[in-house]
Order: C-alpha cells, then structure tokens, then sequence
C-alpha cells in the first residue's frame, strides 16, 4: 500500500481483546519513519540483527498475523472526535525474553487514557 506521498506503508491492525477495541497504525518506509517500524518489530520480538538486511514481503507480513505485544496509546482530537492513536511500541522483556503474561493495564476509557500501556 502507498501513503499519500505515494511511500511504501504498511497498514497495522491492533487488537485488544481485553479492551475490545481495535486501533490501527500506519508503518511508513521512509527515512525519517523507520525508527517506527524498527521500534513496531522489538515490540514483537522480531527485529532482525543490526545491519541485517531483509525483505518486508508478503511472507514477512504474514508471520506478523497473531503476533502480540504492547503499545503506548495517546488521545487525539480532530473535528471534535477523540481517537486513540499509538504512541509508542513497546518492548518488553524479562531476561532477554518476552514475557508469558502481559502486564496489568488501566481499563480504555479510563481518566488517563493517553498513558495506558495496552496489550494487543
């Protein structure tokens, strides 16, 4: 998929069962944008070793499906409509792992809304 200034973009969707909500997110492949993607593949324990080249390819993408992980979600206003947009991706680890059980989060909708950490 293209973004509107015609770069490379993948399209995310994030989904909190616990929540019951689903967010999505936009990876652009620019240079100014890649700090994303690369912080989106620690998140999900997939990004690969420094100066290791790769293809995000279809076959890539696929083994993203039913990955989980964390994001840091913010409140955003436009046209008097808030939306949850993501922050941050996060990665966590415990001993150089990912850990078996998510962390405790605030519910969606709660007063501090913009600084929930939600698992997806």
């Amino acid at each position: 998929m293209l973004s509107k200034a015609g770069n490379e973009m993948l399209v995310v969707e994030l989904h909190s069962p616990e929540h019951d909500a689903t967010i999505w997110d936009n990876l652009v492949f620019t240079d100014k944008a890649l700090w994303k993607v690369d912080s989106f593949l620690k998140c999900l324990g997939m990004q690969p070793d420094k100066g290791e080249e790769f293809e995000f390819d279809s076959d890539f993408v696929a083994r993203l499906v039913g990955k989980s992980g964390l994001v840091k979600l913010r409140v955003d206003e436009w046209e008097g409509k808030k939306k949850n947009k993501v922050e941050a991706y996060i990665a966590v680890t415990i001993d150089g792992k990912k850990p078996s059980a998510r962390p405790p989060t605030r519910k969606v909708g709660s007063k501090a809304e913009s600084e929930d950490e939600i698992p997806f």
